[in-house]
C-alpha cells in the first residue's frame, strides 16, 4: 500500500471529503541532524571497536553499531527541537483535502500515519511554498496562514510535495 493510501486511511475524511495530496515530512533540520549524528556515531564507534586488536570484522560491526546508535540519537535531538515549534514530532505526513490541513505523526519503524498532530481548516492557510529540487537535501516545505504564523519543514523529494501546492489551487477553485 503507498503513503498516500496509508494517509487517506488514517485521515477519517467525512462524507464527499477526499485526500488531494499527501507528502511525508519532518521540522527543518532534522535531516541534517540525523546525517550529522550518525556519522559522528559511526567514527566513535569505528574508533572504539579498533582500539587495541582490531579485525575487519569488529571494525565493520563497531561502525554499524555507531552508526545505528548516533541516528538514534539524532532523531532525539531533532525530537526535542521540534517540541518546541509546531507541528510536533519528528516524522510527519503533510495531508491536503478541500476542506482542510491535517499533519499527522507519522511511525519511524513503519513509516505509516499513527494520528492526527494538527489541523487547519483550509481558509486558514495563505499559501504553500515548496523550495526547488535539490540533489540531495530534502525539499524545504513552508505552509503559511492568515495569521502570518508558518511551518517550516523538509519533505521527502519522492512524494512530489510540489502536489500539495497545485492540491491547494484546485481546493481553492473548487
Amino acid at each position: 500500500m503507498a503513503h498516500r493510501d496509508h494517509v487517506a486511511a488514517a485521515l477519517r475524511m467525512e462524507p464527499g471529503e477526499r485526500l488531494l495530496a499527501a507528502v511525508r515530512a519532518a521540522p527543518r533540520g532534522t535531516a541534517l541532524m540525523v546525517g550529522i549524528a550518525a556519522g559522528l556515531g559511526a567514527a566513535l564507534g569505528y574508533v572504539l571497536a579498533t582500539s587495541g586488536e582490531s579485525t575487519v570484522l569488529r571494525a565493520a560491526v563497531g561502525g554499524g553499531a555507531g552508526g545505528g546508535a548516533g541516528a538514534a540519537l539524532g532523531v532525539a535531538i531533532a525530537s526535542l527541537r521540534a517540541r518546541s515549534r509546531p507541528p510536533g514530532p519528528v516524522a510527519l505526513s503533510v495531508a491536503l483535502t478541500q476542506r482542510r490541513l491535517v499533519v499527522l505523526r507519522r511511525s519511524l519503524v513503519t513509516n505509516r500515519p499513527l494520528g492526527s498532530v494538527a489541523e487547519v481548516p483550509l481558509a486558514e492557510v495563505a499559501g504553500i511554498d515548496v523550495s526547488p529540487p535539490r540533489p540531495v537535501a530534502a525539499r524545504r516545505l513552508r505552509i503559511t496562514f492568515g495569521d502570518g504564523s508558518a511551518w517550516d519543514l523538509e519533505a521527502a523529494r519522492p512524494d512530489h510535495p510540489e502536489e500539495l501546492v497545485s492540491a491547494l489551487e484546485e481546493a481553492r477553485s473548487e
